[in-house]
């Protein structure tokens, strides 16, 4: 919200809240914080709390009236702020990752059984949360698209490269700066 860009509040169920999945969709997660005493709001005042803090966002950052938007990139599927990555981008990331791991056998013996697409669902998670946390933009999540794509299918090397032209001990690495 306070970005000014379009955003999607999912709510979940009072009993339940929201599935692994949908929370698994989600770029960030709210937890309002409640007395120990009365641990759950109901979903309309949850509603009301999020709505009013997206107001008070808005208003801070100058934006006044709801409509006002700042650009958006519509690339793809998904909306972000100019210059982010959209929902759409990173799903494609994430679902090229996830085929990488698995051709690669990262997972397990590829017998793709019950333990292993646990396994799987799991990392998978961990390394969206990872990546998220972040908040690539458009060029960042081409740039690790490119750079998984090259492992996964690597070019033909050309004698140019200085990387291959030196011997080992020849390189440099970051750390012996």
């Amino acid at each position: 919200c306070s970005l000014g860009s379009r955003a999607a509040l999912l709510f979940g169920c009072e009993k339940n809240g929201l599935s692994k999945e949908e929370l698994r969709s989600a770029n960030a997660i709210v937890t309002i914080p409640t007395d120990p005493i009365f641990s759950s709001l109901n979903l309309a005042q949850a509603v009301l709390l999020l709505a009013y803090e997206c107001q008070l966002s808005r208003e801070a950052i100058g934006q006044g009236v709801a409509g006002e938007d700042a650009p958006v990139d519509e690339a793809d599927s998904g909306y972000a702020p100019a210059g982010q990555a959209t929902s759409g981008q990173l799903a494609s990331f994430f679902d090229f990752w996830e085929e990488a791991l698995w051709t690669s056998s990262f997972f397990g013996g590829g017998t793709n059984d019950v333990q292993e697409r646990l396994r799987a669902g799991a990392t998978m998670d961990k390394l969206r949360v990872l990546i998220l946390r972040s908040t690539p933009t458009a060029a960042e999540a081409r740039l690790l698209r490119g750079a998984l794509q090259s492992l996964v299918q690597p070019k033909t090397p050309k004698s140019s490269n200085p990387s291959q032209t030196l011997g080992k001990s020849q390189r440099v690495s970051r750390e012996e700066f």
